[in-house]
């Protein structure tokens, strides 16, 4: 009996070290502020959303006009996606993706495939954007594949969500569903 007792006490000893040591998920912080660094390896490492998409037969349709070089048949844009924190789920509640969420859209030369720009949007969450309720920060990138400008402002990012709104109940996604 001593020994089913001594047996007993290792596995609960081990069974409450193991759940000590267990990792826990990362969490979102209040307010996610994309840079640089976090575009690291887009095209091998993020998962490819949609894309590549030459001209206006993309998903995207061809209301979009010149944005996003969407008429330049030169060209193809592949969107990708990644969250460092959390899986992108879109919240059941308020139906918004959570913080820290990143979509970026590269545009590259369809004879070579060399990046020659693209675009990004940023979940920040907190209060940004809070005019146009958004919370989404947009960015564009340069063709070395880095930020090249954001508009942090709600008139500076006006035509971003002008397009954008048309997609409000998909949290101004395109392309995540």
């Amino acid at each position: 009996m001593k020994t089913f007792f001594t047996n007993l006490g290792s596995a609960v000893a081990l069974a409450a070290l193991m759940f000590a040591c267990a990792p826990t998920p990362p969490t979102p912080p209040a307010d996610f502020i994309a840079g640089d660094s976090n575009l690291v390896n887009v095209a091998s490492s993020w998962t490819r959303i949609v894309g590549p998409l030459v001209g206006t037969a993309g998903a995207d349709g061809s209301f979009l006009g010149a944005a996003h070089r969407v008429t330049d048949t030169t060209a193809h844009r592949t969107v990708y996606s990644r969250n460092n924190f959390v899986s992108i789920t879109k919240n059941a509640t308020s139906g918004r993706y959570p913080i820290g969420t990143m979509l970026v859209k590269l545009i590259r030369r369809r004879t070579d495939s060399t990046v020659i720009g693209g675009a990004m949007m940023v979940k920040r969450g907190g209060d940004f954007a809070a005019a146009n309720a958004t919370g989404w920060e947009w960015i564009n990138l340069s063709a070395s594949g880095q930020v090249a400008s954001r508009f942090r402002s709600d008139s500076a990012a006006a035509a971003c969500v002008g397009c954008h709104r048309t997609r409000m109940s998909n949290d101004y996604s395109f392309s995540l569903k």
